[in-house]
């Protein structure tokens, strides 16, 4: 799979805040797209692949040392957009079902899950050997999605509505 250019990233944030807008589900885009949310999902991804790097029979090979077939500079540019398009997306759906609260984010975690899982495993995105790793792999992402969205976006989210709800109490 070919990565997307890091230039066309600016155009694809344009993009996508414009869409989000007009769906009405701009603020859960920017949030899944925050800084704080994303530092902290690549602290654990490193730890992570630092972690598989180690206990994988593929990375002993002097030539194979990397567990991942992408760019960090592409994933760090390119994960924040897919992170808050998750929580933008997830956010639409329970909209439409009338979904609020802890059930919200279990719709976006879902989202996540069936976005990333199939487009790892299509896109050739790990070099896996054996089924143990991929499954260990799939058990510290659900974890992972379940702390970045549940937690993190939620707790987020809560936080800065409560804060809009209190200054239009004050104005």
């Amino acid at each position: 799979m070919t990565p997307v250019p890091e230039s066309r990233f600016w155009l694809y944030s344009l993009i996508l805040s414009g869409v989000y807008f007009k769906m009405g589900v701009l603020l859960p885009f920017v949030i899944g797209s925050f800084c704080l949310i994303n530092s902290t999902f690549y602290l654990i991804v490193i730890s992570l692949g630092a972690a598989a790097q180690v206990k994988t029979e593929a990375y002993n090979k002097k030539t194979d040392a990397k567990p991942a077939n992408y760019g960090y500079m592409t994933y760090t540019l390119y994960e924040p957009l897919m992170l808050g398009s998750f929580n933008a997306i997830g956010a639409y759906i329970a909209e439409y079902f009338n979904l609020e609260g802890p059930a919200r984010f279990l719709v976006t975690w879902a989202v996540c899950h069936s976005v990333v899982m199939p487009m790892v495993v299509l896109g050739g995105f790990y070099k896996f050997t054996k089924l143990s790793e991929w499954f260990s792999y799939f058990g510290k992402q659900v974890l992972l999605y379940g702390f970045v969205i549940n937690v993190l976006c939620q707790g987020i989210e809560y936080l800065v509505v409560k804060e809009f709800q209190n200054e239009r109490k004050l104005v």
